[in-house]
């Protein structure tokens, strides 16, 4: 990938005043190595794209330059990029140098999709001691103690450490047990700012896991972990230390392996992030079953919440739990809706009524441009449709609606009115939230047609309801 760099970067260290300047970090080429693993998944089109000529990726080729992408790469999310004039994506980039003592810089990168320009530049340039860190560019000093209290402070996302210089650290008092080096030779580390600071310098535990091979556990969270047994500090028997440190397990994988027990990465990739219902589900159904039977839907793991809620009617309507035919319907997204819908009539006799009322006196605020409609929800099975679609929680909404307590709209493609685009609530003629699929916000583009249809909203008031 030809990448072009601004005036700037070749600038950067002669415009840091009062600190020696750094030897050639070679970090051009770093950065390069960074983001030509990275691809785009567009969430409003629900693919992968190409970083570097913006095209759709089949199986991890590019359809237009024909580059290959490991799509187990970390990626980054965008919603509906091409609508964005000059989208950045920011990251950081870490060096250690030892000086007269031990600094640590961290580079901000923001790099521009359309030019595949960078702009570059020294946020913070970190001197390290055993008590804490001073920033030589803010001037402000923060102890580990402060850190402690307050990890979040120094999260931030998508950060990268420069390796090649870590043997450095090997002569450092305050890093030389911390075995901190070994992660040159390690992939796919989530590294942030407490990862090279708080961590191996103020946890002995860090030392213990590093030890171990277990580097995610000692960088993401050493101090969950003491000197027991290793059932006792790990919750898993010992028999699973080789598949752990094999796969060099994240906090969120052994989670998940808490519970299914079982040394599969593939089934516990499946489970991630969604442990606490994977858990409830274990009571009902086998999870490697369930994995195979919602594959053989063609459903994500994402759809074990619609199997939860699917479980949960079940029980409501006192359906037998023990009968495969029911743990396991021909069609799950089709009997998940029916019984749901079952159960909101059954619980909420007049409301649908209310809501369809309601709906035909807010078809006034039907609001329609070249690419874009948006109209009221029709009933209690359109909130329904909406929120399996969109993967949030407007099904909760249905007795607020049937009370005009708030009002629901639904934005959609005019091509393609039946496949949901952004939910809308309005309350005394304002829009309150608009949320895309899985809640994520709607950009620039977007938020500018809500404005537009805010302004055209006629205030409804229903009696009846």
């Amino acid at each position: 990938m030809q990448l072009k760099f601004n005036n700037d970067f070749n600038d950067i260290l002669e415009n840091i005043t009062d600190y020696k300047k750094l030897d050639d970090l070679n970090i051009k080429k770093f950065i390069e190595e960074i983001l030509d693993k990275q691809y785009i998944y567009d969430l409003d089109k629900d693919e992968h794209v190409c970083i570097k000529c913006k095209s759709t990726l089949k199986n991890g080729i590019c359809e237009n330059c024909n580059k290959k992408y490991n799509l187990k790469n970390k990626i980054y999310e965008v919603c509906n990029y091409e609508l964005y004039d000059n989208y950045l994506f920011t990251f950081f980039v870490y060096y250690f140098d030892i000086q007269e003592t031990l600094l640590l810089y961290r580079f901000e990168i923001k790099y521009n999709i359309n030019n595949q320009n960078y702009d570059i530049k020294i946020n913070n340039v970190y001197q390290i001691t055993n008590l804490g860190l001073y920033d030589l560019v803010t001037e402000e000093y923060k102890s580990f103690k402060d850190y402690e209290k307050d990890k979040d402070y120094m999260m931030h996302e998508y950060e990268y450490l420069y390796k090649d210089n870590l043997d450095i650290l090997k002569n450092n008092y305050l890093y030389k047990y911390s075995l901190l080096w070994e992660l040159k030779n390690v992939e796919n580390i989530n590294i942030n700012l407490l990862s090279l600071t708080l961590y191996p310098i103020y946890y002995k535990q860090f030392e213990y896991l590093m030890k171990m091979g277990l580097y995610n556990l000692a960088i993401t969270n050493p101090y969950d972990y003491k000197y027991t047994s290793f059932k006792d500090n790990f919750g898993v028997d010992k028999k699973f230390y080789k598949f752990m440190k094999d796969i060099n397990i994240t906090p969120e994988e052994l989670e998940v392996l808490k519970i299914v027990k079982e040394p599969n990465k593939e089934l516990i990739n499946f489970y991630l992030y969604n442990e606490s219902i994977a858990s409830d589900l274990s009571k009902y159904v086998k999870l490697d079953k369930l994995k195979k039977y919602l594959e053989t839907q063609n459903l994500s793991g994402e759809f074990i919440y619609e199997y939860r809620d699917y479980i949960n009617y079940l029980e409501k309507l006192s359906l037998d739990l023990t009968d495969k035919n029911n743990l396991f319907p021909k069609n799950l997204l089709e009997e998940h809706d029916k019984l749901e819908l079952q159960i909101e009539l059954t619980e909420n006799k007049n409301v649908n009524d209310k809501i369809t009322f309601l709906s035909n006196i807010l078809n006034l605020n039907v609001y329609e441009d070249d690419n874009y409609i948006i109209f009221p929800a029709r009933d209690i099975k359109s909130l329904i449709d909406e929120s399996r679609q969109m993967h949030n929680c407007v099904r909760t909404y249905i007795d607020k609606v049937g009370e005009n307590k708030c009002q629901i709209y639904f934005m959609r493609y005019k091509d393609n009115p039946k496949e949901s685009f952004v939910t809308i609530e309005v309350r005394d003629n304002v829009v309150v939230q608009a949320r895309c699929k899985y809640n994520k916000l709607p950009d620039n583009k977007i938020n500018e047609v809500l404005n537009r249809f805010e302004k055209s909203l006629i205030p409804i008031y229903n009696e009846e309801a």
